[in-house]
């Protein structure tokens, strides 16, 4: 059953001009099935596979297509808050050189991510023939969300994979432009469960016009996960979103507190001391990352935020922003309009600041990328 729906998938598109039908033979549709339909515990999701199929023919044009940020921006028209995607295309001229590049992908890179839904599409081009993948973790799915808020407020309503404790956050208005103009901190929003899997957040009502940050975050292995973001609209929101990335001074640790620096001053908040302890703790866990092929708090086999800062010296409190991108500035976005982890960044209470800074290679499929991790301590004075 798992070879004849992995096929029939491919064949649609084929019968609308997507792509030519794959080959008769059963070696391909097994191995394309295996992908697709849960060696990985990955299910195959209709709404991300659209996507996939838009993404396998512009990479038949344009291999930069599958730049994560693009990926999103065609995910959010759909109305899709995923925040945890890992995009993958091939181009050439055989279907079995692309699904074993397929397969190895997603064993090497979205595997270790662990993956929950995925979307695949094919196409045929000038240059050959095209496939995309799109693998997403998804602990908490949504119902699609509009892009406007309505000013009486909006019901947010979605499952949960397990009946964890959920939060979510809200963060507005933001003006938008060069400097994202965020007002406020953010706030907790209460998180509804009408029933063991069910949950619903009520969204505040308002009239001011901007844009308005909401966030999920669900515990998991890894540390709090953030589960599902979304940019609302209220009224005429003047200025570009989202904003552009600032320019680091340098793709290291120094270009990255330059940056944390900058914001906090921006904000009329304290700078931060150089703690050497912190600053270890941090270095470590950003190349740990890279090399496990993981964003988390916590990685597999690996240690809590606090026990990583004790074990280097640090006696003080600590929270921790981790975050992947293609630049330390974009990480450095990132985490600024993640409500999470802007609290973190802007703590009024933050008095020392580890810095770690690491360069995941690129490959197969993949663009190099920077693992930045942002450690903030109080209190090591008084331990």
């Amino acid at each position: 059953m798992r070879v004849r729906f992995a096929c029939a998938l491919l064949c649609a598109g084929a019968a609308l001009g997507a792509a030519p039908p794959l080959p008769a033979g059963p070696p391909v549709a097994r191995r394309v099935a295996k992908l697709a339909s849960g060696d990985y515990g990955v299910h195959l999701d209709p709404t991300l596979s659209k996507v996939a199929r838009d993404l396998a023919h512009a990479a038949t044009r344009d291999f930069g297509s599958a730049e994560p940020g693009r990926v999103k921006a065609a995910l959010r028209k759909e109305g899709l808050a995923d925040t945890q995607i890992l995009p993958f295309t091939a181009v050439g001229n055989t279907w079995e050189d692309l699904t074993a590049k397929a397969e190895a992908f997603a064993r090497d890179q979205a595997r270790p991510r662990g993956p929950t839904h995925l979307g695949l599409g094919v196409a045929s081009g000038p240059d050959g023939l095209g496939l995309a993948l799109i693998f997403s973790r998804r602990p908490v799915a949504l119902a699609p969300l509009p892009a406007q808020l309505p000013a009486r407020g909006l019901a947010v309503r979605g499952r949960a994979r397990q009946p964890e404790t959920l939060t979510a956050l809200w963060l507005g208005p933001c003006a938008g432009g060069a400097d994202d103009g965020c007002a406020g901190a953010p706030t907790a929003l209460a998180v509804h469960r009408p029933g063991p899997r069910e949950v619903r957040i009520d969204l505040p009502a308002t009239r001011r016009a901007g844009r308005y940050l909401f966030q999920m975050l669900s515990p998991g292995p890894r540390g709090p996960e953030v589960v599902a973001a979304w940019t609302f609209t209220r009224g005429k929101a003047a200025g570009a979103w989202p904003p552009p990335a600032p320019r680091a001074p340098s793709e290291d640790a120094a270009g990255a507190r330059a940056l944390v620096d900058a914001a906090r001053g921006e904000a009329d908040l304290p700078p931060l001391g150089v703690d050497p302890a912190l600053d270890a703790a941090a270095q470590a866990h950003a190349e740990a990352m890279c090399r496990a092929k993981v964003t988390g708090h916590q990685l597999p086999g690996g240690a809590p935020p606090d026990v990583r800062a004790r074990a280097a010296g640090y006696r003080g409190v600590v929270r921790e922003n981790v975050a992947r991108a293609q630049s330390v500035g974009q990480a450095h976005l990132n985490l600024l309009l993640s409500p999470s982890h802007r609290a973190a960044l802007m703590d009024p209470a933050a008095e020392d600041l580890g810095i770690g800074v690491a360069t995941a290679p690129g490959g197969e499929g993949l663009t190099e990328s920077r693992c930045v991790v942002q450690l903030f301590g109080r209190g090591a004075g008084q331990r």
